[in-house]
């Protein structure tokens, strides 16, 4: 960087115009102030990232898996047609997890209850079970459409898509 401004260096330079030591006071002060950021307030807390977009998709993508957990526990005879299904929802919450934050290595459902506990609340009908799966398949169908419609990224989009056809494909296993 190259300052310009005339600069007197004779006696009388203290009344007609500025010396070379105040040229350098000023110019330090301003490499100061630069490089420092002016922070005399104090510190500002920074603010905590925003949560992955796709957070949301995961919880539901658990919670899927769990409500087919307790679906195979409270009917074991199903367990054949359902399992295959809770499986594929298992490895969406991997791939979804391993993209949100790279370093986990599955998602945490401490939170949730067990399957015993959620088996209480399935239907002991088998019918009424199956449909009501369906038809939670049917949603999570048109939410990871959305979720697919709406990555911000070629490689989100990618695994979005490939979860949004998985599930397209259990709507009609459960038919």
């Amino acid at each position: 960087m190259v300052l310009t401004c005339p600069v007197r260096t004779d006696v009388d330079a203290r009344t007609t115009g500025l010396t070379r030591r105040a040229v350098l006071g000023a110019t330090g002060l301003v490499a100061v102030a630069t490089v420092g950021g002016c922070r005399w307030g104090g510190d500002t807390p920074a603010k905590p990232p925003a949560p992955d977009p796709l957070a949301a998709f995961l919880a539901g993508t658990v919670a899927l898996a769990e409500r087919y957990d307790a679906a195979v526990t409270a009917h074991p005879d199903l367990a054949g047609r359902l399992t295959p299904i809770r499986d594929d929802h298992r490895a969406h919450a991997a791939a979804l997890t391993a993209e949100i934050d790279p370093t986990s290595a599955r998602p945490s459902t401490s939170a949730n209850p067990s399957p015993t506990e959620a088996a209480s609340s399935v239907p002991s009908d088998p019918a009424t079970l199956l449909s009501g799966l369906r038809s939670a398949e049917q949603a999570a169908h048109r939410d990871a459409v959305a979720a697919c419609l709406a990555a911000r990224t070629p490689r989100r989009a990618a695994l979005l898509g490939s979860i949004a056809a998985c599930r397209a494909t259990h709507v009609e296993a459960l038919a």
